[in-house]
């Protein structure tokens, strides 16, 4: 066997390996070792160490993984059962149903065969006619109230539509913007601005829905001036115009204002009476509208009978401001016709006489007669509710009848009475007998007297207007000119007089020898 020298030594061997330079590296090779492990041991001692700081956080982290992950499996779970619960609900809901129904057809089945078996037990009849009539009554009394109360709703809801409030009285406008100025006339433009001004001064100045309604009384301001301490009536607005009560206040007012206020006014009291199914002693007729688009209004009484004392003035009457006169006309030239009667309107009531107009008239008497016929129209809507009038008799010029708080109070009444009275109701307690004669009931029936004198309402609307009517009318009654029923009496031929005397109340072939000359009053 060949030797081979060791690389390490450089001395021959025999074998392939040298034993002592292989225990010297294996002596070396241990101390690496031995060294590398406890630097091994150092290092993991090091890491633990530092993750010993670290594992808290991560166990927490990891934890807190853990808990979302179950919160969305129970959240996942959650909204399962409640759609499970959904379905279960809304099929106990369809068996609750189920099962009242077949319950109530059970006790109606059950009360039936107790009743047929009475009836063929008893071997009773059908059920009388009594008993038919009885129920009837009763379902027809049913259907009356809910239509009452029906009409309690409208009315309040219409009053709420037209927005009727109570305001403060507007200030009068400037002379130039009145009814008799030529340029507002022409142009209409300070009656524009004076009416957005009045409009949106009673916008700002009208109290809150629904309190506003009630009538009160304010107390003039203690700062005002010691001339106006008198505390003025409290003013009401329809779609925040104010309607004045005093006739006399509607000169103030621009001429716009006033054909505005009268028409909504006209147009929600036509509305209430629907609404209401009361028909109204006098009527009211628009004309072909000859410069005004929609026509103008003119109000007359129906033909009633010889008891009604407002049926005495069948003429038509405006209830629209007189036109103002051309401007080209002189203060002292000839009088002009202010009211030409449409065709449309002599066509219903007929060709009466025309009242003349000078340029410094401020109002007609025919005008203020049309609002004593408005005011008429609403203190007979509220008696025909039973409905007490917000006034007392006997009427003042001072404080004439405010037909607008008059309204309210009969719109917002506590009273279960309204809706129950109307001129197209079954039952004959509550059908209202023909506006022509209100002082007695349907069939003649006693029922409570309609105390207000319509001659009385129009010298109080004339005196508080200042027109002459008014004050010919009580200087006519002092003198004993003035019949029992407001006629002016005129003596007829002699050889009639001679052989019967009128009488205040006679026939009616007596009062056709009676001649009716109202001179100073409207026709």
């Amino acid at each position: 066997m060949s030797s081979s020298i060791c690389p390490t030594c450089q001395t021959a061997q025999r074998k392939f390996y040298c034993v002592d330079c292989l225990s010297g590296r294996l002596h070396k090779y241990r101390d690496l070792t031995a060294r590398a492990e406890e630097e091994r041991d150092a290092q993991i001692d090091k890491a633990k160490g530092l993750l010993e700081t670290i594992d808290r956080p991560r166990v927490l982290r990891a934890r807190l993984a853990s808990l979302e992950d179950s919160i969305i499996d129970v959240r996942q779970w959650t909204e399962k059962a409640r759609e499970q619960n959904e379905i279960l609900r809304s099929r106990l809901i369809r068996n609750r149903e189920n099962l009242r129904r077949r319950r109530v057809n059970l006790e109606a089945a059950f009360d039936y065969h107790e009743v047929d078996k009475d009836a063929r037990r008893e071997n009773s009849e059908p059920p009388s006619y009594t008993d038919l009539v009885r129920s009837q009554k009763g379902a027809l009394q049913l259907a009356h109230d809910n239509l009452a109360h029906n009409r309690r709703v409208l009315i309040r809801e219409l009053v709420q539509v037209f927005d009727i409030r109570e305001s403060i009285p507007p200030r009068p406008p400037n002379r130039s913007s009145g009814l008799l100025s030529p340029v507002n006339a022409a142009f209409g433009v300070g009656s524009v601005f004076e009416t957005l001004s009045r409009r949106t001064g009673l916008m700002a100045a009208t109290s809150a829905y629904p309190p506003s309604y009630l009538p009160v009384s304010h107390a003039p301001s203690s700062n005002s001036n010691p001339s106006s301490q008198s505390p003025s009536p409290v003013s009401y607005a329809i779609t925040s115009l104010a309607f004045p009560a005093n006739p006399a206040e509607l000169a103030n007012l621009p001429l716009e204002h006033v054909q505005a206020v009268i028409a909504s006014f006209l147009h929600f009291i036509r509305l209430l009476t629907f609404y209401l199914n009361v028909k109204l002693p006098f009527q009211i007729v628009w004309d072909s509208g000859l410069a005004y688009g929609v026509g103008r209004p003119w109000i007359y009484a129906v033909q009633g009978d010889e008891d009604g004392g407002w049926a005495k003035y069948p003429a038509p009457q405006p209830l629209f401001p007189p036109p103002l006169p051309p401007s080209s006309q002189a203060p002292d030239s000839e009088p002009f016709e202010p009211y030409p009667i449409p065709l449309t309107v002599s066509a219903i009531v007929g060709d009466q006489p025309q009242e003349l107009m000078t340029s410094n008239t401020r109002l007609l008497p025919s005008f203020t007669t049309a609002l004593a016929m408005l005011q008429y129209n609403v203190a007979y809507l509220l008696f025909s509710q039973r409905i007490p009038r917000p006034y007392t008799l006997p009427l003042s010029s001072a404080s004439p009848p405010d037909a607008l708080r008059s309204l309210l109070s009969l719109c917002f009444s506590p009273s279960e009475d309204v809706g129950l009275f109307s001129h197209s109701a079954m039952k004959n307690p509550y059908r209202l007998s023909a506006p022509t004669n209100p002082h007695r009931g349907p069939k003649g029936q006693s029922r409570e007297p309609f105390d207000l004198d319509f001659g009385e309402l129009l010298r109080v609307m004339h005196a508080a207007a200042g027109t002459k009517d008014g004050k010919s009318y009580l200087s006519r009654r002092k003198r004993g000119h003035v019949g029992d029923d407001d006629w002016d009496i005129v003596e007829v031929e002699e050889e009639e007089e001679e052989n019967s005397k009128p009488k205040a109340r006679t026939s009616t072939s007596s009062r056709n020898r009676t001649v009716s000359s109202r001179s100073s009053r409207p026709q």
